[in-house]
C-alpha cells in the first residue's frame, strides 16, 4: 500500500524560530484529528538560519487539499494563519509518496 507524506519547509523570519514553535505545537493534535500523523519537525544546525521542515503521514493524496482546506477554517488554523503572517517568510509544502523500497 502506497503512503503519502507532506513535507513542508518553512523559512521562518530570524529571531522568530521560538514563536514559530510554540504556534506550531498547538497545531499538532488538531491535525492529528484530521487522522495526520505527525512524523516530526526538525531545525536546521547549519546553512540558512532558521529553517524548519515538517513532515506527515497522511491518509491519501486527496487528503492535503481537504484536510487544509477544513483546517483554515478553524479558531485554531485562523489562529496558527496569524501567526505565520508574522514570522514565516515562506512554506513549500510538497506531497510526497512512498518509493517500493522504502520501509
Amino acid at each position: 500500500m502506497t503512503k503519502y507524506y507532506v513535507h513542508a519547509t518553512i523559512k521562518v523570519k530570524h529571531g522568530k524560530l521560538q514563536q514559530f514553535v510554540e504556534a506550531y505545537e498547538k497545531q499538532v493534535p488538531v491535525l492529528e484529528g484530521y487522522g495526520w500523523k505527525f512524523v516530526g519537525g526538525w531545525t536546521n544546525i547549519f546553512g540558512r538560519v532558521y529553517t524548519v521542515v515538517n513532515m506527515w503521514e497522511i491518509p491519501g493524496a486527496d487528503d492535503f487539499l481537504e484536510t487544509s482546506a477544513k483546517w483554515r477554517d478553524t479558531p485554531a488554523g485562523q489562529a496558527f494563519r496569524a501567526v505565520t503572517a508574522e514570522v514565516v517568510e515562506e512554506e513549500v509544502a510538497l506531497l510526497m509518496r512512498q518509493l517500493p523500497y522504502s520501509p
